[in-house]
This record gives C-alpha cells, sequence and structure tokens, in this order.
C-alpha cells in the first residue's frame, strides 16, 4: 500500500512538471515584447552575431517566422523544452513531520542575467509580383462638351520591391513597376482611336513606420497617366503623360492565424501636373483600399493582394476621372 501511495505521489509529482514545460515550450509574445528581447530573457546573450547568438537559436526553433522584426503580441513562440523553470524557493521539513512546511514553487527565470539589447541586424525583402488591372476613364472635352467613357483590357503588370528593415520599426523600400495596357473602345462609339495600345512604368522610394498591428509609409516617385486628346472630330490619340508623385500608405492587421495574415490597406496620391503633346496636365488626386492575404514560411512568404482605387487629373483640353481595380500575386524572399 506505501508502495502504491509513493508511486502515485511520484506520477503527480512529474505530470506537474512536465505541464509547467510544455507550457513555458509555448509561449506567448507580450505587447512591446520583439524576439532580440526574449531570445536574451530565455536563452541568454549575446543576441548577435546573427548565426550564433541566442536569436538565430530562438529562429531555429520557429522556422514559421519568415520576418524577426514583424513579430505581434499573441503570436507563440517554441522555445525548444528549454530548462526554463527552478525552484523559486526551497522545501524545508519539520522534525519528525513527513509534511513539507512550504510545497515547492516553480518560476520562469533566464538561464543568463539579461544584458543591455544587442544591436539590429539589417533584413532585406525582395519582392516579386505579377498581376493584372482593369480601368475606366471617363472623358469630357473642355471646348465641346463631348463626353466619352474609354475601357482597357485586362492590362498584365508586374514590379519589383526591395524593402530593407534598418530597425525594428523603420523599413525603407525602392519599387519599379510595367504595365501593358490596351484601351478596347469608347462606350459611346463616336470615334476612332490612334495609339490605343502601349506601356506605362513607375519608380517610388519611400519610408514605413511600424507599429504592432499596423504601419504608415510616406513615398515619392514617378508615374504615367493615360490622356486623350482629340486630332480630329472623329479621332482620338492616347498619351501617357509622366507626372511626379506623393503618396501617404497606410496598413493594418485584421487577423491573424499562426503564419497566415488579412490586412487592409489604405492609399492616398497626390499627382503633380505634366506635360503633354500640346497641352498640359494639372495637378490630380488618387486612392485606393485594397485586403492582402499573406501566408508566412521560414525564407519567405506568399501574397495575394487586391484593390480598387479611383482618381481624378485634368488636362487644359479635357478634364478627366478613372477607376481601376486589380490583383497582385507576389513571393517575398527575406535574408541579412
Amino acid at each position: 500500500m506505501k508502495r502504491l501511495g509513493l508511486f502515485l505521489s511520484l506520477t503527480l509529482f512529474s505530470s506537474g512538471f512536465v505541464s509547467a514545460d510544455e507550457e513555458i515550450s509555448r509561449y506567448v509574445v507580450q505587447d512591446g515584447e520583439t524576439l532580440s528581447t526574449i531570445a536574451q530573457k530565455y536563452i541568454g546573450s549575446p543576441v548577435y552575431p546573427k548565426r550564433t547568438g541566442s536569436l538565430a537559436k530562438l529562429l531555429s526553433l520557429n522556422p514559421h517566422i519568415s520576418n524577426p522584426a514583424h513579430v505581434r503580441a499573441g503570436e507563440k513562440l517554441n522555445l525548444g523544452g528549454l530548462d526554463l523553470r527552478v525552484p523559486a524557493t526551497a522545501t524545508t521539513m519539520v522534525p519528525n513531520s513527513p509534511v513539507p512546511e512550504k510545497t515547492p514553487t516553480f518560476a520562469p527565470v533566464p538561464l543568463l542575467p539579461a544584458p543591455d539589447e544587442g544591436e539590429f541586424m539589417p533584413r532585406s525583402h525582395l519582392r516579386w509580383d505579377v498581376g493584372v488591372e482593369y480601368f475606366r476613364i471617363d472623358s469630357k472635352d473642355k471646348a465641346s462638351g463631348d463626353k466619352a467613357v474609354f475601357l482597357s483590357n485586362l492590362a498584365p503588370q508586374t514590379r519589383l520591391s526591395w524593402d530593407l528593415d534598418w530597425t525594428e520599426q523603420w523599413t525603407s523600400r525602392v519599387r519599379v513597376s510595367l504595365q501593358s495596357e490596351k484601351i478596347l473602345g469608347d462606350e459611346q462609339a463616336t470615334k476612332t482611336f490612334n495609339d490605343a495600345s502601349g506601356s506605362r512604368a513607375g519608380f517610388e522610394a519611400g519610408a514605413i513606420r511600424r507599429w504592432r498591428d499596423s504601419s504608415l509609409g510616406l513615398f515619392l516617385g514617378r508615374g504615367q497617366g493615360v490622356f486623350a486628346r482629340a486630332v480630329n472630330a472623329g479621332t482620338l490619340t492616347f498619351d501617357r503623360v509622366e507626372s511626379f508623385e506623393a503618396k501617404i500608405s497606410h496598413q493594418r492587421n485584421l487577423l491573424r492565424v499562426k503564419t497566415v495574415s488579412l490586412d487592409f490597406g489604405l492609399d492616398a496620391r497626390f499627382i503633380s501636373p505634366g506635360q503633354g503633346i500640346g497641352y498640359t496636365t494639372e495637378s490630380g488626386t488618387g486612392g485606393d483600399a485594397s485586403l492582402i492575404l499573406r501566408h508566412d514560411l521560414k525564407n519567405f512568404s506568399l501574397e495575394a493582394q487586391s484593390y480598387y482605387g479611383v482618381f481624378r487629373q485634368n488636362s487644359s483640353l479635357a478634364e478627366q476621372t478613372g477607376s481601376r481595380t486589380g490583383l497582385y500575386l507576389g513571393v517575398t524572399w527575406g535574408f541579412e
């Protein structure tokens, strides 16, 4: 009977100790924590260099993290069953009594004292997107008052981006884009077209400030807008006028389940005046709303982005408004 009681006691004690290890091995990121501070606290110092430091060990235990700078509160981390729980108080025995004076308690402590945080290591992200876009332009001739509605085909497009995380909060971005389109027709069917197909290129560079579940970016660049001008009473020619652009971009996380996240984005654009063939364009504005679905893997991530936008920019010949909608599919590689 005594042996059975001893066996049950040992079983219960060992079961509780395993549960504690399992609990600490599934660590939940708290608000304000970074992977660097967690690595220092629970694995030790130094955090860097990148191949042998405690941050590298933490990342090797969590291959689902593709970008160490984008860890969010509520994410679960695997600490690899490290021996992070030690007795907080010793057990003392009263003479001639089998009952301990105080039950042992366990508390998480770092393996080594946590020194000052190590230097952040910059991380690059190279991204390539391909997609299609459909746009519509409503144009009104200022002289005659004639109206026309121009529709495009599903214009193929691609873009290449390079992001560099300088710190855990700041990122710089450089992006180039290319689009090829063809104007399908005028809903009024009153005119023929010249130069109804062509390509457009764009460039932008800027900086992004990141928080736990959101980001805000400011970009400057150069893009091209499509403008129509009447060559004669029955013919239109399409020009692609270059202009400088300034853009403010905001993105916020809506949902995150393990390695899959859903974000919502808003862009606002200001377009500077430009010069066409025999006419000038005025300043314009535009805005886009987008949904971004992303799946993060060890060294890269997959992303799908759908968007809808509107824009307005007049010229000395016509008043012009438009809308566009499209889809991007992209892949991002991360490296140090």
